[in-house]
């Protein structure tokens, strides 16, 4: 394993592609011929109908959209957080933690780490949601509600991005 100064900009490509898999593999999943597929201790036993296939697949895809929003955000924030003196050259009389820059930077930086945690979290339980919306595929039930949560956060992001670039 490379140490180098340089590791982990040679590995940003691979961790782009590796993000980029997901609404990949939720489509992929959703078009699949056949339904058998082992991966470690996942077994996708009994395919699920055509139609189920489909919709499972599109959400898959929209909640890897989700995930794609949510971590645009952990980079606005790393960036307006742990760089604040690169994007506000001050005066910062009126900055939060002003009115000198150390204290800006400071307060900006631990709000922005916070936001960066609670985004990971969400990112994981969309994960676990994910894998609750695909438990027929293991020969499970998951029930109406993991539907009804995926659909309500499609729409919240959605909407939020719609609010987003209407204020930019």
């Amino acid at each position: 394993m490379t140490t180098g100064p340089g590791a982990g900009v040679r590995r940003l490509p691979r961790l782009v592609g590796l993000a980029a898999r997901l609404p990949i593999a939720g489509a992929a999943l959703a078009l699949a011929p056949s339904a058998r597929l082992a991966l470690g201790t996942f077994e996708i036993t009994e395919a699920p109908s055509g139609a189920r296939r489909i919709v499972h697949g599109l959400t898959a895809l929209l909640l890897g959209l989700v995930s794609w929003v949510l971590f645009a955000f952990v980079a606005l924030t790393f960036a307006r957080g742990a760089l604040y003196p690169v994007f506000d050259h001050g005066p910062y009389d009126d900055a939060w933690g002003g009115p000198t820059l150390g204290g800006a930077w400071l307060v900006h930086f631990v709000l922005s780490t916070v936001f960066q945690a609670v985004v990971l979290l969400l990112v994981a339980g969309i994960g676990a949601l994910n894998r609750r919306l695909s438990a027929p595929y293991r020969g499970s039930r998951s029930g109406g509600w993991p539907w009804v949560v995926a659909a309500l956060i499609c729409l919240a992001t959605a909407l939020f991005v719609v609010a987003w670039s209407r204020q930019i």
